[in-house]
């Protein structure tokens, strides 16, 4: 037996209207079938959680809307059924915190993510509710980031932290800074650097703030190999004496500094951006801006194209926010040179000033190119396609990928 969304959406406007309404926005464009289990289970767990609390009542109907749209089994809709039951018995708050977050884990129908996933959120909650809204969004955010790896790494680092004899000031702290340190991280670093975290986090939880704190100065700047040592050798002096070691971690004792000037290979573009700047001001004489790559649109990478090494809009040039793709810094910032030397040429021989109207006025006015200029005309016509003039002059030619690097050359 099955049903529809608007069958069952029409049953819950019975209970609650604006609740059902928000569940038909959610199933929008789902044509179904709903197997019919799954739609009573639907119905009675919104309609009883409603009467404690509408937030709780509504996010259980996102989480069942979430399933059904995921296409999850029934066995995964029946232990949701479960569970948001039982947590719903420990309150409202736990409740709502639970029902998004189970929806997205088992959404996710990776095995053993629910039983980690529920043996640290007992863990948390042994040390009480207020730890969980957070450190379970950052497990969001990496789920919904498709990084499952990060996601199971992190999950560990809240089992090893929150599973020590703490404070309740230093669970608040904790359930704060975590999340924070995981939004600092580079997607493409997160992985390795989480597990770094999760060392110290092992060796003693009083290690981690002192080490969050030499990551946020200059420790993300080193790479998975030399983090690994910097942490080992801050590790080794912390079965001597945690002080010192805290102090290692947060790059304040001397020897730390030291250490990690010798590691580090990557370079950051702030350490380097005034330097290009002047560069470029020298060789070009135009007030070019330097931008890290990130402040670029989102579009560039849309669909998981990889971000370009460089690129210009004509007003700025927009390089890596860091490079560490040799082996030494002095390699890595040879190659910020480089790109940027590339990149400076565009502007200085006139690319940017590229005026394709002129240059279809000149060909009308060249004898060679009569025969040709009409049929030439309609391949430079904007198609409306947001195509650069570039691109279209290009296109223009037989081989127009040739003839791209000829121009560009």
């Amino acid at each position: 037996m099955t049903t529809t969304p608007d069958a069952l959406c029409r049953r819950l406007a019975v209970a609650d209207p604006e609740t059902a309404g928000q569940l038909a926005a959610e199933l929008a464009g789902f044509p179904g079938p709903i197997a019919a289990e799954t739609a009573e289970w639907l119905l009675a767990d919104v309609i009883r959680a409603l009467s404690q609390e509408t937030a709780l009542g509504r996010t259980i109907g996102w989480g069942y809307c979430r399933l059904i749209r995921a296409g999850a089994p029934a066995d995964q809709v029946a232990e949701y059924h479960r569970l948001v039951t039982e947590f719903g018995q420990k309150g409202p708050r736990v409740g709502t915190i639970m029902a998004e977050h189970l929806a997205r884990v088992l959404a996710v129908n990776q095995p053993g993510l629910q039983d980690r996933f529920l043996t640290t959120v007992g863990i948390m909650l042994a040390q009480g509710p207020f730890t969980l809204k957070g450190p379970l969004e950052g497990v969001a955010r990496l789920l919904a980031a498709g990084d499952r790896d990060a996601a199971d790494v992190f999950l560990g680092l809240l089992r090893d932290i929150f599973s020590q004899e703490l404070t309740y000031g230093e669970c608040q702290r904790f359930a704060i800074a975590l999340p924070k340190a995981l939004l600092a991280l580079a997607p493409e670093k997160r992985c390795w650097q989480l597990r770094q975290l999760r060392r110290v986090a092992r060796t003693t939880f009083r290690l981690v703030e002192p080490y969050l704190e030499g990551f946020a100065r200059k420790l993300h700047l080193l790479s998975e190999t030399t983090l690994n040592r910097f942490v080992s050798q801050g590790l080794a002096k912390a079965a001597r004496d945690e002080t010192l070691a805290a102090r290692y971690l947060a790059l304040e004792a001397d020897a730390a500094v030291t250490d990690f000037a010798a590691l580090q290979v990557a370079v950051p573009l702030s350490q380097v951006q005034g330097r290009l700047s002047r560069y470029l001001r020298a060789r070009t004489g135009l007030p070019i801006a330097i931008r890290p790559l990130s402040s670029l649109p989102g579009f560039l990478t849309a669909g998981g194209a990889a971000p370009p090494l460089v690129c210009s809009d004509g007003r700025a040039i927009y390089l890596p926010d860091e490079i560490s793709r040799f082996g030494s810094q002095a390699a890595n910032l040879d190659l910020f040179k480089s790109l940027t030397r590339l990149e400076a040429a565009d502007h200085e021989f006139g690319t940017y000033g590229f005026d394709l109207d002129k240059l279809g006025d000149h060909l009308a006015q060249r004898p060679e190119w009569a025969p040709h200029f009409g049929q030439l005309q309609a391949r430079l016509a904007p198609d409306g396609g947001g195509v650069s003039e570039l691109e279209r002059f290009c296109a223009a030619f037989p081989h127009h990928g040739l003839a791209a690097d000829l121009f560009t050359v």
